[in-house]
């Protein structure tokens, strides 16, 4: 089974979860199909975009509530929401 976490991102979890407990990581989070993101927002996320077609949401969160939220049977991923450039 792949990880919920890219090693990088698990990696700078861990250290601002250490170093700025306090600072909200930008994510999106990718669910199971039918999954409810109330149960994101319970566990910490603050929701600012969602994406229903892809079952997905985006939002910010702390590292410690970030790496918590991976162990979650609804969630398939995590990764961080960042910009992306074209080649």
């Amino acid at each position: 089974m792949p990880s919920k976490l890219d090693p990088a991102l698990r990696a700078r979890l861990d250290e601002l979860a250490r170093t700025d407990p306090d600072q909200l990581v930008p994510l999106i989070v990718t669910l199971t199909p039918g999954a409810d993101a109330s149960t994101l927002r319970a566990k910490g996320l603050r929701i600012e975009q969602q994406f229903p077609i892809i079952s997905a949401v985006a939002g910010r969160m702390t590292a410690r509530q970030a790496l918590d939220l991976a162990a979650l049977d609804d969630v398939v991923r995590v990764e961080y929401d960042g910009e992306m450039r074209a080649l």
